[in-house]
């Protein structure tokens, strides 16, 4: 069946997906014309990964009612096809949860190959890709602007680097549809902006960009149209200008008591002579990059930091020497961690009382492990699950979703949850234990405005309680008003370190 010029080239017909015992889209009619450009909106669990896996081919949708009509096709060709099969390499897709793949099967991979599996729409090459096939993966790396990171292996990237392979991953198949979940996440505010150069770029040559985010600069400029998702459903659909204002004039409004703008700098505090963290001219080498350069750094009591810098300056390194995930060249610096002026020598012993928020350990937990159970796994530091918990570990996951407010997440798998709903679940995991210091690396990634507001004012309970923040963001508005110090790291080296009693002018991400 031949298919008319004007005709979409996606199109969903009363669309549902279901799961035992819970449906994720409900009755879903929406479509893809030819240059059109769509932005997908809604809270976290509302269904955007949902929908943006339905429409790509990842998953299939509900049967329809017998006699009905074909609630997907596909008419990215000549033919109009119900099936994603032989559709699927002309859809590009670019989110978190491919990244956090290569980390959770500890695949160390060139950046080339990664890159080129993108040619065969799966996760490894199987198979050598040939000239033909090397020049298309170093045209995907150039477009992408991430050709200087030929030679690295992907789990040495930072997360906003990671994330620029995996749009050269799929841009090198020469996608029709470009499907963009959470794209921005992580990216510096020049990386962004570069970014919307390219979605400007890729929009002309003919490609269709349907992109899901949580905040308004994240949204390419490129597209002319909004789809609102509510608990599943279509709450609205229309032209952007129809769409987007109201929706971020709504959530906006639930942000405003407590993210933006941050008060004035509080001065520091006189520092204690017995630092919690000390670090002295520590460098890190990974997989034979240098990406950490002689750092200093001190956390006294009082104190809250900032780690401000661009993708790959090395803040998410410093983050796991803190946690003691890494540990620095030897003979080259030293990491030390202190407890009421004990020095804790062992990991399990840093485990107690550092917590860590960040990307790829959300990506060390297999996703069949419930909520609750990850959860729970935060009182003992442990980052898998070995076998069944005690119940009191249990009960006491428990009580702390429900300070947060995430109780209907707890017997839900892992894999069941939206991104954003992960990241909030990996909060809660980080304040279980009421940690002493808590290391945050971007830690409102991916959620909606009402969840930032949720988990700000938790993590500022937590201060009062004691906690101590190392935060990490690309975002100004997402650093915690609470904090004293900023460290700025360029290229792996410590270029700022100061007080912010020091520096009116405040904070830049």
């Amino acid at each position: 069946m031949a298919q008319a010029n004007d005709a979409p080239l996606i199109e969903l017909i009363r669309a549902r997906v279901s799961r035992p015992g819970r449906t994720l889209l409900r009755d879903v009619t929406w479509s893809l014309a030819p240059g059109q450009h769509w932005a997908v909106l809604g809270e976290n669990g509302a269904g955007k990964t949902t929908f943006l896996r339905l429409v790509r081919g990842d998953i299939w949708p509900d049967a329809p009612a017998p006699g009905g009509p074909a609630p997907r096709v596909y008419r990215l060709e000549d033919e109009a096809l119900e099936s994603p099969i032989g559709a699927r390499e002309r859809l590009g897709l670019v989110n978190p949860e491919l990244r956090e793949l290569y980390r959770q099967r500890e695949w160390d991979l060139p950046v080339q190959e990664v890159v080129g599996s993108g040619l065969t729409d799966s996760p490894r090459v199987y198979s050598p890709l040939g000239p033909e096939g090397c020049e298309a993966v170093d045209e995907a790396l150039e477009r992408a602007r991430a050709s200087h990171l030929k030679g690295r292996t992907f789990l040495t990237l930072s997360q906003g680097e990671a994330l620029r392979v995996l749009l050269a991953r799929a841009l090198v198949n020469a996608p029709r549809v470009l499907f963009l979940d959470e794209a921005f996440d992580g990216l510096d505010r020049t990386a962004r902006l570069g970014l919307n150069a390219l979605w400007d770029e890729l929009a002309e040559s003919g490609v269709s960009l349907v992109a899901a985010a949580h905040r308004a600069e994240d949204l390419p400029l490129a597209l002319t149209h909004a789809l609102w998702l509510h608990e599943g459903r279509v709450a609205a659909q229309g032209p952007r200008q129809d769409i987007v204002p109201p929706y971020f004039s709504r959530t906006d409004q639930i942000a405003a008591p407590g993210l933006v703008p941050a008060p004035a700098p509080i001065p520091a505090p006189i520092p204690a002579p017995i630092p919690l963290i000390q670090v002295r001219q520590a460098s890190v080498v990974l997989a034979g990059h240098t990406a950490l350069h002689e750092v200093d750094f001190t956390l006294l009591p009082g104190q809250h930091w900032a780690i401000l810098g661009a993708n790959g300056a090395g803040k998410s390194t410093l983050l796991k020497l803190l946690a003691r995930d890494l540990r620095p060249v030897a003979g080259e610096g030293r990491v030390e961690f202190r407890l009421a002026g004990r020095v804790l020598r062992t990991l399990w012993e840093v485990r107690r009382v550092v917590g860590l928020v960040s990307w790829d350990l959300q990506a060390d937990f297999a996703p069949e492990i419930t909520a609750q159970e990850a959860v729970a796994t935060g009182i003992t530091g442990a980052r898998a699950l070995f076998g069944p918990l005690p119940g009191p570990l249990l009960s006491r996951a428990a009580r702390t979703m429900e300070a947060m407010g995430l109780s209907a997440l707890a017997p839900r798998p892992l894999a069941e949850l939206s991104y954003g709903q992960r990241r909030a679940v990996f909060i809660c995991r980080a304040l279980v234990r009421g940690p002493r210091v808590l290391l945050l690396d971007e830690p409102l990634g991916g959620l909606d405005a009402r969840a930032r507001l949720a988990m700000t004012a938790l993590l500022l309970k937590a201060v009062d309680q004691g906690t101590q923040l190392v935060t990490v963001t690309h975002h100004p508005e997402d650093i915690p008003p609470v904090t004293t110090h900023v460290l700025t790291l360029e290229q792996g080296r410590v270029v700022r370190s100061q007080s912010l009693a020091m520096a009116p002018g405040g904070l830049h991400a």
